[in-house]
């Protein structure tokens, strides 16, 4: 019986303890709910299909025409495809130089 005691005793510490933390979902739902207002977007949920980045950009893109999901990966993987060769090609040329 003592010790069921103690452990409500240590029950009702800790949930005591937890009203005294901040709610940290309330404060990123604020400051993402504040971007979203500034640049006038929204939020709606997307399905986690392994595409669901790609389906979060085309929705807020479709507001200005329709976007598929699959132009925008591709575009997406060519985007990142030209910074590496470019951070390639620019490691490379450091290396050269460091030999002079």
């Amino acid at each position: 019986m003592k010790r069921a005691a103690e452990m409500e005793q240590q029950r009702q510490l800790a949930a005591n303890e937890a009203l005294d933390m901040p709610n940290l979902q309330a404060q990123e739902n604020d400051s993402m709910q504040t971007l979203l207002d500034r640049y006038g977007l929204k939020e709606e949920a997307v399905r986690p299909d392994g595409n669901c980045l790609y389906a979060a950009f085309a929705l807020q893109l479709n507001r200005t025409g329709p976007t598929k999901v699959s132009k925008l990966r591709d575009w997406t993987l060519r985007s990142v495809r030209y910074e590496i060769a470019a951070q390639y090609r620019s490691i490379v040329h450091t290396e050269k130089q460091s030999r002079l």
